[in-house]
This record gives structure tokens, sequence and C-alpha cells, in this order.
């Protein structure tokens, strides 16, 4: 399919349900549907500060009233059959995206919404005042997919590309509830694309996650690269204020692996019953049907969007403790329906969504999980007792704390908890031996052996 990058148009892109290995395992290939996006340019001889002008409306008023206009800021209207295929989409709720490139950045920005300008009673800003153009969309949320710090023109176009044309696993603003709007978004996260989060980016890209980066969610990737930028900072302080940054990582660290947890557990949960209201339903009648409080407020969170996924481990903890309980009430209503392709599709779905959950069981990761609680734990007790302490203690404490988040974000399988859950969602192991290990099985191995 021809583009032109430099003209307002409608994208079409598949998305897949989940991970890529359920081809493999599905009798029914892995679901994908189709989902409309739009794309539009933007030069700076319009506005240099363009992009940070409509992040900032955004952030104080909630939404943003963009026109669609080509490159040189002229009037370039969608026809009304695409815009009808949006506007449909929008009132079924599945997100939908306005991807905006000026040749070297990429903003991707959560369309709420498309009119008029005659029919829009929002302030506009000033840089599209002396535009003249009919139609526009209200977006409401923004995020910065790439920064061409390189300064290579190729290497932007071909990141616009393959977001355009790559197959989708989880959407952009994942954040988001099934009934309400989005309690956690994109531009309450403040995310930077300056060079130094480039830079953490790619030492995380390239040395620590290599191949497995991409199968991490955008949040844990946001703030997996907010834990690296603390770590650097804290490097000329000394006592409290070095404290202050190790404090700062490990928050950062841990709600990266909670958003990690909610990608792979919850998001899928969510995007099934939003593809499929037979499934929302049985849902919806098993949570007013439970007896337990704390997972009932937990699901409502979850299908209703009431509040964060999961406010700490112990939620995840409450959640796979009674998951296999909720898979089977959900099974048992599904199996009394029709045989149809889609309820077929379902019932596979669930059975490869209770093996998720007991693959965490079987492989221990609970165990190691509580190990982060702990840790979690010691950071809040030393933390009371900051101002009891002379220096040689802060300097202890700090080297300790140092350490620990050091290990923590290792390239190591064995101390870095994101390669369990990757384990999980590749179906790969990623486990390495060590220099012991190898020299151990070097010297029990005989050469007939060796050479076979």
């Amino acid at each position: 399919m021809k583009f032109d990058w430099k003209q307002p148009q409608m994208i079409l892109q598949t998305n897949h349900l989940l991970s890529q290995n359920l081809a493999d395992r599905f009798f029914f290939k892995k679901k994908s549907t189709e989902k409309y996006h739009l794309y539009r340019p933007w030069s700076t001889s319009i506005d240099d500060e363009l992009m940070f002008k409509v992040k900032k409306q955004i952030q104080v008023t909630d939404e943003c009233f963009i026109p669609l206009t080509n490159i040189k800021g002229k009037n370039h209207p969608l026809p009304q059959q695409e815009l009808k295929s949006i506007e449909c989409q929008l009132r079924r709720g599945h997100e939908t995206q306005l991807i905006m490139f000026n040749g070297h950045v990429i903003h991707i920005l959560k369309i709420k919404s498309i009119m008029n300008k005659s029919d829009y009673k929002g302030n506009l800003l000033d840089s599209f005042k002396r535009l003249d153009f009919q139609q526009g969309v209200v977006v409401s949320d923004f995020y910065v997919y790439f920064v061409n710090h390189m300064k290579d023109k190729s290497i932007a176009f071909r990141q616009l590309k393959d977001f355009i044309y790559a197959h989708k696993e989880t959407p952009v603003f994942q954040r988001e509830g099934l009934n309400c709007e989005a309690l956690n978004k994109w531009k309450l996260e403040q995310r930077a694309f300056t060079y130094d989060y480039f830079v953490r980016s790619n030492e995380l890209k390239d040395y620590i996650y290599k191949e497995n980066w991409e199968n991490l969610s955008l949040m844990a990737r946001h703030q997996l690269v907010q834990v690296e930028m603390c770590r650097h900072e804290y490097i000329s302080l000394k006592g409290f204020k070095q404290w202050q940054w190790h404090l700062k990582s490990m928050e950062f660290f841990s709600q990266a692996f909670l958003s990690e947890l909610a990608a792979t557990y919850i998001y899928p949960l969510r995007q099934i019953a939003r593809e499929f209201p037979f499934f929302d339903s049985v849902v919806q009648d098993l949570i007013a049907q439970n007896p337990e409080d704390d997972f009932r407020f937990l699901l409502e969170r979850i299908f209703l969007g009431n509040g964060p996924e999961f406010s700490n481990l112990d939620d995840f903890f409450c959640f796979i403790k009674h998951a296999k309980f909720f898979l089977y009430g959900v099974n048992s209503k599904i199996s009394k329906a029709f045989h149809k392709e889609e309820f077929l599709w379902v019932e596979n779905f669930l059975n490869y969504y209770q093996g998720l959950c007991e693959s965490l069981l079987t492989q221990k990761l609970i165990q190691k999980m509580q190990m982060l609680v702990d840790c979690q734990n010691w950071f809040f007790i030393q933390n009371d007792r900051m101002d009891n302490l002379n220096l040689n203690e802060h300097e202890a404490l700090n080297l300790k704390a140092g350490q620990l988040i050091k290990l923590m974000s290792s390239p190591d399988p064995e101390d870095n908890l994101f390669f369990l859950i990757l384990e999980i969602k590749t179906e790969k192991s990623l486990s390495r031996k060590s220099i012991e290990d190898e020299v151990h099985n070097l010297l029990n191995d005989d050469l007939e052996k060796l050479v076979s």
C-alpha cells in the first residue's frame, strides 16, 4: 500500500489478541481484528513548538482540537465513508489513534471524537487559528513514540512505517477501563523523550533485555528507563540525598513490575470482554455473585476500570489465588452456550489463560515476587530511620540499596524478575548457564560425549 506521508489519511492496522504464540496452540488461529486510525503530518513552519503546546493544552483541559490539514497546513478533509468508519469505531469504545509526524518525531494521540470546526466549542490553539480547515479531531491523551536524536531521516521514516504496518498485540493507551475514562493517562506520566531518556532506553534494549525489550509493555519500559535515570543521578550525591534516589529507583521498579503483570494478566481479559459482549456479560454475573469481598472489588477494578489494576503485589497475589475458581466459573457458563466459532475461540483462550496463571506457580515466580515485597518493606523500614542515622550509616545503607537495585536490574535471568515474566509470555527459556556450570559439565563429560 502506497503511503504519502505529506497527506492526512486513514490507515488500517491489524490487532492481534494476546501473545504471538497463540496461533501455534489454538484450534482457531489467533483472533485478529482490523482497527482504523488516522495519520496527519505537521511541519515546524506552522509552529516550532506545536506539539509542546498540544501536550500542555491536553494536560490543562483534558483535550485539544487538531485540524485535518496536509503538511503545508492546507485543508484536507477525509472521505465521508472513512469518517463514518472512524466514528463507528469510537462509538464501540475501541482505541483510535491520531499519528502525527514531522520527519523527525512520531507522536501518537488518542482520538476522543471527530467534528467540524464550527461545532467545536473549546479553545483552539493560536497555531491553528490562522489555518483554513473544516474538519478536525479532538484528542485526549499524548504519547511520544519516537524522537530522531540521531538526525537521520531514514531511521525516522522506517520507524513510522514499522509502527503503521506492524501487527499490534497491545494498545498504546492501555491503562483505560472498559466503561469509564482512563484514570492513569500517559499525559500524567510526564514522559519526556530527552537525550538522556533515549540513551538509557537504548542501554536497556541493547545490553540488558536484548531481543526481549519489545516484548515488554510500553508502560513497563517507560518505568524501567526511569529506574536507570535515577540510578545515574545519585552518583554525585551522598547521604540522605543519595538515599532518596535509591528510593525513587525502587518505586519505579515496583511500578514497572506491576505494569508488566497487568499487561500480561489483565489486558487480555479486558480485550476479550471488549471483543465479545457475551464474555463481558458472563463476567459481570460472576462479579455480582462473588462472595469474596477482596476479590470482587479487584474484579470490579479490572473490568469496570474503577481504579488501577493492581495497587501493590498483594492485589496480584489475591488475583492469582482466586483466578482458578474464577476461570472455572466463566468456563462453566460459556460451555452451556451454542458452540459457534467465537465461543470455541473464547474457550480456547480460557484454557490458554489458565495455563498462563498456573505457570506462575509451577515456575515458583510467586516466591520470587515475595522477595520483591520483602525488599520494598526493607526500604520502607530504613526510610523511617533516616533522621537518626549518621553519615557512615547512611553510606552503608546506600551501598546496600544500590547493590540490591543493581541486581534487580541486571541481565541475569536469575536475579531480574522481568525475565521470569518474559519466559511465560514468550514461552522461551531465557536462563543461561554460569561459567561454574560450564566448567563443571566440561570436567564431568567424557570425550565421546563432547564429540557427539
